[in-house]
């Protein structure tokens, strides 16, 4: 149920109607798990394709866990529909619970945040743990932490051509475990205007 799921709204969201839906990565059909141990990449994926996929998108929800994946996950397939240079693909914003990390709460706090973690082997090339495949308009994600575990070759986020979007509460952590560590968390291209980041 919507509880146990930690739904915020909704736990069953819209398939493809035509009101903004809530994509719970925990609920049915998607079924994530988020304990730290179940790979959920293809379950994540499944609910990022569904919200791109509907009639408007929505808001794709991470209830507080850690969510181990093994491949970047992927929003907007590059292409545009030509109308006002927008994307073929609906808009979905990512929200997690609590803080995107858990060192900014207050001492003693018991903060529960939504963790993306790679656990996957090493994929051989530079890999962004969440691209924003665009040209995408007033997209955006929130208290989310991305945890690349010290992987050489895995990164943050991939943002490509993300206009008057909104993100905030994001950390990225143990980024590039090689000579590259701390480098490319963000990659923004083109640069554009953002409301929050």
């Amino acid at each position: 149920d919507a509880a146990a799921n930690g739904a915020l709204t909704c736990d069953t969201p819209p398939a493809g109607g035509t009101d903004l839906g809530v994509y719970n990565v925990k609920a049915s059909p998607y079924n994530a798990v988020g304990d730290g141990v179940n790979d959920d990449t293809t379950e994540i994926q499944a609910a990022i394709t569904a919200c791109q996929d509907s009639t408007r998108g929505g808001e794709i929800y991470f209830p507080a866990g850690t969510y181990n994946i093994s491949a970047g996950l992927v929003h907007g397939n590059g292409s545009t529909s030509g109308v006002g240079n927008a994307s073929t693909k609906a808009v979905c914003r990512f929200v997690g619970a609590g803080s995107g990390d858990d060192a900014v709460s207050a001492p003693g706090a018991n903060v529960s945040i939504s963790v993306l973690k790679w656990t996957g082997a090493n994929p051989g090339a530079l890999t962004y743990m969440l691209t924003f495949d665009g040209p995408m308009f007033a997209t955006g994600a929130t208290r989310l932490k991305l945890d690349a575990n010290n992987n050489a070759n895995v990164v943050g986020l991939d943002l490509r051509q993300v206009s008057y979007s909104h993100f905030s509460d994001i950390s990225v952590v143990q980024t590039g475990g090689g000579p590259t560590q701390g480098a490319f968390a963000v990659k923004i291209w083109p640069q554009k205007t953002f409301s929050h980041y």
